[in-house]
């Protein structure tokens, strides 16, 4: 940072409007700098519902449960996306008794049903017990375990763990910042911008998961890199094709997708082929669409 000559600030800031931010530094002083064009990249954190708020001891977020001070023998996962999914084979992988929870009526809900259902019924063949179509209604906590109540159409039950981790999504870092006082657009609790990441207030802009999806990290750099090109006016930047990005779930087995699901090529009205390769080991499954001739290729076994 210092080589390239940027200047760093400890402390809080909030947009003034016509180009000013007030910071308030970690002694409580303030100060005021002006900026022709200014970038919000403030990122994301763990999405939380009322009843299932993370205390970082028994109910953990998905930084929490990096660093945990103890093993659980027995763990409970909200929500099976990428995070959840992942989170959930690695304990697995080391030993816990591994639950997941998923309110849709299927895990990886993102990526192809075939795949959805392949990994799932591998991830039952390694022990993990997954649950469909359940919500969890409440957590009672004890002193060194919880209690979920969960529930699904026509059944209700109790299931007690030593741990619980919420993976059900994030939500953009948005607060105290003075957005809504200079008209930024929030949609679900994100900025909303255009491909290059304008926000509609001249001179104001914002990158990574703070915006719209997907909430990766190569995505938010490369953003990172567009903004600052269409800003400094140089020639030939395009906008990101965001159906472009490859998704990747780091469990095991392995999940990765590009483009369009056949569920929503077909949506689109699109003529799909659909290609298998046996010879895929089994510690991976993949899902490719090409954009052009919308073909989805992927094993039909693990």
């Amino acid at each position: 940072m210092k080589k390239n000559k940027i200047t760093v600030i400890d402390g809080e800031a909030k947009l003034q409007g016509q180009g000013k931010i007030a910071i308030t530094g970690k002694a409580g002083e303030l100060s005021t700098i002006v900026a022709k064009h200014i970038i919000i990249a403030t990122g994301a954190r763990a999405r939380e519902l009322p009843g299932l708020e993370a205390d970082g001891r028994l109910v953990w977020t998905y930084k929490q449960a990096m660093v945990p001070q103890a093993f659980p023998k027995s763990l409970l996962v909200i929500g099976s996306g990428a995070i959840g999914i992942e989170f959930a084979s690695f304990y697995r992988t080391l030993g816990a008794e591994v639950t997941v929870v998923e309110m849709l009526d299927r895990i990886l809900p993102a990526e192809d049903a075939e795949i959805s259902a392949l990994a799932r019924k591998s991830f039952a063949k390694q022990g993990m017990t997954i649950h469909i179509g359940t919500t969890v209604e409440g957590l009672n906590r004890h002193d060194n375990s919880v209690t979920a109540r969960l529930a699904k159409p026509g059944l209700t039950g109790e299931l007690t763990v030593d741990r619980v981790i919420l993976a059900i999504g994030i939500t953009g870092n948005v607060e105290g910042l003075g957005l809504e006082q200079q008209g930024v657009k929030i949609e679900k609790g994100h900025i909303v911008v255009d491909e290059w990441g304008a926000t509609g207030i001249p001179g104001l802009y914002a990158i990574g998961d703070v915006v719209s999806p997907p909430w990766l990290a190569h995505k938010a750099s490369h953003e990172g890199v567009l903004c600052v090109e269409k800003i400094a006016g140089i020639e030939g930047v395009h906008p990101l094709d965001k159906s472009a990005i490859p998704a990747c779930t780091y469990s095991a087995p392995q999940v990765a997708s590009v483009g369009m699901t056949e569920e929503a090529a077909r949506a689109e009205g699109r003529s799909v082929k659909v290609g298998r390769f046996f010879n895929i080991p089994a510690t991976s499954m993949t899902s490719v669409a090409a954009f052009n001739a919308c073909s989805v290729i992927r094993p039909s076994r693990l």
